[in-house]
């Protein structure tokens, strides 16, 4: 959800974002995609580094702490897939995630990748960040 709640946070009024999952041979692909402003090219090479915002302005306006994307990446390396993103600045967005599909085998699990830690726990109250 946090793809399509920033497709729209950032697309702004009237724009249109599509959600769009196809099943392909060994894969699901989903996309999601907005016609909004589009992200600059410096910009979508640290888009899943965490803490990074591309609009720092409207971030602080509207909260957000910079991880929703990195933790993105996190979960879909664990579940063995990849999450990409392509963009063209004025025309929009697509954030597209390829999952390993699954045979119906009983027992079957889909490769897992370790989930980075840092990203994956919350301090708790009173401790230290």
């Amino acid at each position: 959800s946090n793809l399509v709640d920033n497709a729209i946070k950032y697309s702004g009024e009237g724009s249109h974002v599509v959600m769009r999952a196809v099943a392909e041979h060994a894969t699901i692909a989903i996309d999601v995609t907005d016609n909004g402003a589009g992200i600059a090219d410096d910009d979508l090479q640290r888009v899943f580094d965490r803490f990074y915002r591309v609009d720092k302005g409207r971030s602080r306006r509207e909260g957000g702490s910079g991880l929703g994307l990195a933790i993105v990446q996190e979960v879909v390396r664990a579940l063995g897939g990849t999450v990409s993103v392509r963009s063209q600045l004025g025309e929009g967005t697509t954030f597209t995630i390829r999952l390993p599909r699954s045979t119906g085998e009983p027992g079957e699990q889909a490769p897992a990748a370790p989930i980075d830690r840092a990203i994956a726990r919350r301090p708790v109250a009173g401790e230290a960040p």
